[in-house]
């Protein structure tokens, strides 16, 4: 609970480089997801604000024009 509080303040904050509060190492997207599976709103945010989901919509946009 403690972690998925953590998470959850970090991606309302907007950050999407997010590191362990313990040890400080980096934390993967898809363990930042399994640990927030119970907050689908909280995901949706933090996809959102990913700089992968912002450059896949860059690609995305490209390859229209």
């Amino acid at each position: 609970i403690c972690l998925e509080s953590y998470l959850t303040i970090e991606i309302t904050e907007s950050r999407t480089d997010i590191a362990c509060p313990q040890c400080t190492e980096p934390m993967h997207p898809s363990d930042i997801q399994t640990l927030l599976k119970p907050h689908p709103n909280v995901i949706s945010k933090y996809e959102g604000n990913s700089f992968v989901t912002k450059t896949k919509k860059l690609v995305f946009k490209m390859t229209i024009t």
